[in-house]
């Protein structure tokens, strides 16, 4: 029996990812990434979304700038289809889609000169979101001044005179 050096708990251990295509169908996935890249003309760009379904990574590529209209319209289609499917109905930076989850549906695309991979084909929702309408993530309103200034309101007190009998 050999001692190891140190406690190795499965729950603080990464799970690798697996590079074998998953069959096609639907897959619940999570978002475990998202930036924002430029073409290889350097003229568009498109987000980078990185899921995690099954312990397989799957990259999925949204043109939302492109010199092909047709290239640009179908990627702001799915991003759109992405945002109704995680209820999300307005972004302006990629990272807000890390950590969501929804439905996605692969297929196995097959090129010349590559392995097998898969393709995001479409989105929904998964079960607990479906029939829920899309929310706008905003940031918590802060209040413009601290707490301790007079421009602040105040909790009006509360009458003492009607005590009860709980000692605490």
């Amino acid at each position: 029996m050999a001692k190891l050096d140190q406690f190795y708990d499965v729950n603080t251990l990464p799970v690798s990812e697996s590079y074998e295509p998953l069959p096609e169908g639907w897959y619940t996935a999570v978002i475990k990434s998202s930036e924002l890249k430029h073409t290889k003309s350097g003229t568009g760009q498109y987000i980078l979304v990185r899921w995690v379904a099954n312990h397989h990574g799957i990259a999925d590529i949204l043109n939302i700038r492109n010199d092909s209209a047709k290239a640009e319209e179908i990627g702001k289609a799915k991003l759109g289809e992405l945002l109704r499917s995680v209820g999300v109905a307005r972004i302006n930076d990629s990272d807000q889609l890390i950590g969501l989850s929804a439905e996605i549906r692969l297929v196995v695309k097959e090129q010349p000169g590559y392995k097998p991979s898969n393709e995001v084909k479409s989105y929904r929702s998964t079960k607990a979101e479906q029939g829920k309408p899309p929310v706008p993530k905003t940031k918590p309103e802060v209040p413009s001044s601290p707490p301790w200034s007079k421009n602040q309101i105040h909790a009006t007190a509360v009458d003492s005179s009607s005590e009860d009998d709980i000692p605490f």
